[in-house]
């Protein structure tokens, strides 16, 4: 069965009051990428240090059908200055194979909403996944130039073990 464990906002928050009042530091990179997942819990953190007026430069994932409308302007004003998003392809299909079943639309939308909030956005792409053909990818590309975020990686489908494609 697949889980999910996350630490409390309060266990974040230690965390954070730590690095700032000890370290005296302001740049924070949040590596788990399913952070912007539970809007209760990404709203209290936000919450938290919004309260504490911490001026913080905060780097994190986000999932296009995940950033709840408004959120965008909270995350911002906690310190949130980069999203990062798993876009992955252009193709509808492709990405539904890959649980990304999110539409154009929503893409397009999402982006816009974080944009107008004043985050700016890194936006990941796959190439290879396994109903890629050289159409489906040039139409990764296209949405990637016009999508125009701050930044992007590209990469090569990698099958890890233990995942669906793995064991295809």
């Amino acid at each position: 069965a697949n889980t999910y464990r996350m630490w409390s906002p309060d266990t974040v928050i230690a965390q954070i009051d730590r690095l700032v009042k000890e370290y005296g530091i302001r740049n924070i990179k949040i590596a788990d990428e399913m952070f912007v997942l539970n809007p209760r819990h990404v709203n209290n953190i936000c919450d938290q240090i919004i309260e504490r007026g911490y001026d913080l430069n905060i780097w994190a994932y986000a999932r296009v059908d995940t950033v709840r409308e408004g959120m965008a302007a909270k995350l911002k004003r906690a310190g949130f200055n980069w999203l990062a998003f798993g876009v992955e392809a252009a193709n509808q299909q492709v990405r539904s194979d890959v649980d990304k079943g999110f539409n154009q639309e929503l893409i397009f939308k999402t982006l816009q909403q974080v944009k107008a909030a004043g985050v700016h956005i890194g936006a990941n792409y796959i190439f290879g996944l396994p109903e890629d053909d050289l159409n489906s990818m040039q139409e990764t590309l296209d949405l990637a130039c016009e999508l125009n975020t701050e930044w992007v990686n590209f990469y090569c489908t990698m099958a890890y073990p233990g995942s669906p494609l793995y064991e295809t």
